[in-house]
């Protein structure tokens, strides 16, 4: 907790004394003007000592982003050096305010997060770890810290934000918890099964071929015929069913209400939009474990553009998505999907989920409407009249939760 001092170590505080002083040297008061000239001095030098403590002090975190899921321990190291020739009686480094503490990712006992030390001699350079919890989802990014520290009297504290050499993040996943993901791999079987082994992508041509007769007219390359060659049919990629593509549907999650002025504003349902993450995000991990590449679509988010995170190879392709969803900030305004990423990287990436709070949301409409040529299977949170359903393109959060 910062100190504020003495008032008397500010300028207006030396004004004072030093109108005392004369004063008192104008009436010849001799015993008060000795007395005002040691405290000016000892008060200006706690002025300029505390000014000059927090010059030069550099800090340096080691390691990349550090990641948590919720209640997990984040431990990290760094190092802090004093870079001039004034020693430093007393130092804390503190993370910088985290804003509204409800929301903050990070969370700790006295509120605070801090290390301190004494006697950080010149150029001396000293290595701490600091212990926090991972309160909840999302990601504090870290450009600086928070330094205090004063004159060794305790007369003056003063306090600077230090950049650090290089930033770093705390991302907290979220929260994760053991699912049965059989309903999204009988999709894929039922493909495996029926397409032996591999299913078309309508979005992709491979190349062109004669017309035979029992080719569907959909085939037909209308280009080519329009431009008086013979009638042939595209060939379309064929790719493994091995690869899901998950795509929650934020503006499902948020709904629209009427303030007191008699405006629309839209409001989130937190619980549910954190609960639809938490399933997407342990059906990633659960599917890494089984070998399915997976990759995600994202909508709008505040001001982030809609876009598509395809991960380069199957090995530590959880934790670029994990992070991925740590980093969504979406407050319930509408969300674009990424439609055009979709379609032009179709054959990358293989089925698409849908994650929605239940069947027939407008936005999820449109998604679908406007991805006709492709299969989209849906992972609702509930579905009507749930326990009779025979919409076998739905799969509901019950399927997926293991008991």
């Amino acid at each position: 907790m910062k100190n504020p001092g003495s008032s008397l170590v500010t300028l207006p505080g030396l004004g004072f004394l030093l109108v005392l002083f004369l004063l008192a040297a104008f009436f010849g008061i001799r015993a008060m003007e000795t007395l005002l000239a040691v405290l000016f001095l000892l008060c200006a030098a706690a002025y300029f000592w505390a000014r000059l403590a927090l010059s030069r002090i550099e800090l340096e975190v080691f390691g990349e982003d550090i990641c948590a899921f919720p209640g997990g321990e984040i431990s990290f190291s760094a190092r802090v050096k004093n870079a001039k020739m004034l020693p430093l009686m007393w130092l804390r480094v503190q993370l910088p305010e985290m804003g509204d503490s409800s929301a903050a990712p990070l969370s700790a006992e006295e509120g605070e997060i801090f290390s301190d030390f004494s006697w950080l001699m010149p150029h001396q350079s000293l290595t701490f770890s600091q212990r926090v919890v991972a309160a909840r989802r999302g990601v504090l990014a870290c450009e600086s810290f928070v330094l205090f520290s004063g004159d060794g009297f305790g007369l003056s504290e003063k306090t600077r934000n230090a950049p650090l050499k290089r930033d770093f993040r705390f991302v907290v996943y979220p929260e994760v918890f053991p699912v049965d993901a059989s309903a999204v791999l009988r999709n894929m079987t039922e493909l495996e099964r029926c397409k032996g082994g591999l299913y078309t992508d309508k979005t992709l041509i491979k190349s062109v071929r004669d017309y035979h007769e029992g080719d569907s007219l959909k085939d037909i390359n209308w280009r080519l015929l329009a431009r008086g060659g013979a009638v042939q049919v595209n060939v379309r990629e064929q790719i493994s069913p091995r690869r899901v593509c998950f795509v929650p549907d934020f503006e499902d999650f948020s709904y629209v209400t009427r303030t007191t002025e008699g405006k629309e504003d839209r409001v989130l349902d937190r619980a549910g939009f954190e609960r639809m993450l938490s399933v997407m995000a342990s059906l990633i991990l659960r599917l890494s474990e089984l070998g399915v590449f997976c990759s995600l679509a994202l909508p709008q988010d505040g001001a982030a553009a809609p876009r598509t995170i395809v991960p380069e190879a199957l090995e530590g392709q959880e934790v670029q998505l994990l992070t991925a969803i740590a980093e969504i900030k979406y407050s319930g305004a509408r969300a674009d999907f990424p439609i055009e990423e979709i379609i032009d990287r179709g054959h990358l990436l293989g089925q698409l989920f849908l994650f929605s709070k239940a069947p027939g949301g407008q936005s999820g409409e449109e998604f679908v409407r406007r991805l006709q040529d492709f299969l989209v299977l849906r992972l609702v949170q509930r579905a009507p009249g749930e326990e009779h359903y025979n919409d076998k393109t739905i799969i509901t959060e019950a399927e997926l939760v293991a008991v």
